[in-house]
């Protein structure tokens, strides 16, 4: 079993014994009382961690709008670079991979954005991830994919719904409708 399924499953079961409905206001506290310091640490990362992250994101999403993507990039990988191990536990690296795949996919480099879009489904959370499968569609379609491309667009559709595809090539949509 997984660190993140067993705390999971130890904060479930304090939360039953104890009567507790977890939300949003009292997470943090149930979290501390519930698990070992370092079981909370390793759900959280440190806010020295998280401030270096948030200002790489900020720095690298404002490199993506003035269309210096490869700017973007090294300041995206940096950004994956600083997230502990183990990385795909955390919402982080997925939304790294997902930054850098997305940069290359307005570079129409489609080789290295199908790699990020592929690590970006071993991170926890990322098989559920509407944006991942429509990006991830659409990058093997235009590799010449069209079946594999088909069925990922679908499961983009179904996590996402229709207004996923709005401000897409209908090229995509079409392929699944």
């Amino acid at each position: 079993m997984n660190n993140s399924k067993a705390i999971s499953e130890k904060l479930a079961a304090y939360c039953q014994a104890n009567h507790i409905t977890l939300n949003i206001e009292n997470f943090n506290m149930v979290c501390k009382e519930a698990l070992t310091e370092e079981e909370y640490h390793q759900c959280f990362l440190s806010h020295e961690v998280g401030d270096q992250l948030d200002a790489l994101a900020q720095k690298g999403d404002a490199a993506f709008e003035r269309g210096a993507y490869r700017n973007a990039i090294k300041t995206y990988q940096k950004g994956l670079d600083l997230i502990p191990e183990p990385q795909n536990q955390w919402e982080a690296k997925l939304w790294f991979t997902a930054a850098i795949s997305d940069a290359y996919w307005f570079m129409e480099n489609y080789q290295d954005a199908l790699t990020y879009l592929d690590e970006s489904l071993q991170v926890e959370g990322g098989h559920a991830n509407p944006f991942i499968r429509l990006r991830r569609g659409q990058v093997l379609f235009e590799l010449g994919q069209e079946e594999e491309a088909k069925a990922e667009l679908i499961r983009g559709y179904k996590l996402g719904g229709e207004e996923l595809f709005e401000d897409e090539d209908e090229k995509y949509w079409d392929l699944i409708a």
